[in-house]
């Protein structure tokens, strides 16, 4: 439909800016030339949704792990299990930084005791009011530094675990602090304490990887019927290995640590029997919202994803001349279906070839950019907490089409994490530690599109 003439001249002063400041014409959709212009709104466009299971959902790029279990009535069961390696001591210099040091200790020194302390991140869902058992076990071989884990992964462990506890709900709230004795505390076996201690003065710097492969490092599993999931993070101090010893004559104990600073990633499994999504089987097969009640579902780390297609955009062609001023995907979860089960905080959006892999582009995940009204984008948008939607601002994707640019037009929504460095730069990590979801209804997603025509 055509605005009035009131909002058009509103809406020509808005992006007038855009219109006729760029250098090049062809990043503003198609060029206009002179003469009088009209601006068109329409949200009418086809777009085709489908649910699929991407094959690239990386959790080892997440800051944190993932360990126990949750009942998802329409995703069904998730259980996820972490698994991380133990690193060199570590030395902090008078600027605060951090490196790895030589593994040594006086000849004098006489072992005493061994543990592992892991902290809570704060994320949690299923039911609080059961508690949980988390069962510390050795790996049973070393995880590759050079690997990149999937939450589809998994690492042997050895049978027998090194230390369990079970954990009420209020004692997991305690542990997220620095305070080693608010966190969960595994004393591990004498027998792997010796073993620890028995590498000292063996393992230089340059033996980093070499250290890491014969400590081989952990798992963690929660009890088969654990009806919560909680996140751990190694970012606290003293969320480490503890090795305690003393000198031959002395009483006061000394203390080695070795952090969990390297490799780890948290291996998801999840059974969809008997739930609407119990039709998600195989990687990478797109079904159409047409299959599944109009229900198109999104779930992060499972890999559960929502797939959109623009088949007719380039029909807007048709109309003549124009140019793109703003596009806009709009994507509402159903608020009846999201209860304590929150929608993921941070999505992108990645283009996807015909057999719906990730496309790449320099050899990186072919992310779309948001533009942002200053001009600046960025590869990932916050769900509205206020509007209880997201608004995925494609103006330049849509633009790149009609431009003959980009001549795919099918992408899907991703978990993602934004991580702003000192100097100020963004980076975007497709990658979420938590379990969050939404359930979108296909006839309420909307792309907006705002354009100008030439008026003949």
């Amino acid at each position: 439909m055509f605005l009035n003439k009131t909002m058009r001249n509103i809406a020509m002063m808005l992006f007038s800016a855009l219109f006729f400041s760029c250098e090049d014409p062809t990043a503003i959709g198609l060029p206009l030339g002179g003469g009088n212009y009209a601006t068109t709104f329409t949200d009418t466009l086809t777009i085709n949704t489908s649910t699929l299971i991407v094959d690239s959902v990386r959790t080892d790029l997440a800051p944190s792990v993932m360990v126990g279990a949750v009942n998802d009535l329409t995703f069904g069961k998730s259980t996820a299990r972490a698994f991380w390696q133990v690193a060199l001591p570590v030395v902090t210099n008078s600027f605060g930084t951090s490196t790895y040091t030589d593994y040594k200790l006086d000849a004098d020194m006489v072992y005493d005791s061994a543990y592992v302390y892991l902290g809570w991140n704060g994320y949690f869902q299923g039911d609080s009011t059961k508690n949980i058992t988390l069962a510390l076990h050795r790996l049973a071989a070393g995880l590759d530094s050079a690997k990149q884990y999937l939450n589809r992964d998994s690492a042997p462990l050895e049978t027998t675990p090194l230390a369990s506890r079970t954990f009420t709900f209020k004692e997991m709230k305690r542990a997220v602090t620095n305070v080693r004795d608010s966190l969960m505390k595994f004393k591990l076996p004498d027998a792997f304490g010796r073993e620890i201690f028995g590498m000292a003065n063996k393992y230089t710097v340059a033996d980093k990887a070499k250290f890491m492969a014969d400590v081989k490092g952990f798992g963690i599993v929660s009890n088969n019927d654990a009806a919560a999931l909680y996140g751990l993070t190694f970012s606290f101090g003293a969320t480490q290995l503890f090795l305690y010893y003393h000198k031959t004559g002395e009483t006061t104990a000394r203390l080695t640590t070795f952090p969990f600073s390297e490799k780890k990633f948290t291996g998801i499994t999840t059974n969809r029997a008997g739930t609407d999504t119990d039709f998600l089987k195989t990687l990478l097969i797109a079904t159409p919202s047409a299959r599944t009640n109009n229900k198109i579902y999104f779930q992060s780390a499972t890999g559960v994803s929502a797939k959109f297609e623009i088949p007719f955009l380039k029909n807007l062609a048709n109309k003549g001349r124009i140019a793109v001023n703003k596009a806009e995907l709009v994507l509402t979860p159903e608020q009846n279906t999201v209860g304590f089960l929150t929608p993921v905080p941070t999505v992108s959006l990645v283009n996807v070839g015909s057999d719906n892999r990730f496309l790449k582009k320099s050899g990186l995940n072919d992310l779309i950019l948001f533009d942002g009204l200053s001009g600046s984008g960025s590869y990932a948008s916050n769900y509205s907490t206020t509007d209880k939607k997201y608004t995925l601002n494609i103006t330049g994707h849509v633009q790149d089409i009609l431009n003959g640019k980009l001549t795919n037009n099918s992408f899907v929504i991703v978990p993602s994490i934004t991580s702003t460095a000192s100097s100020g730069s963004t980076s975007v990590i497709l990658a979420n530690p938590t379990i969050s979801r939404a359930i979108f209804n296909a006839k309420d997603i909307k792309l907006n599109v705002y354009y100008s025509s030439q008026v003949k």
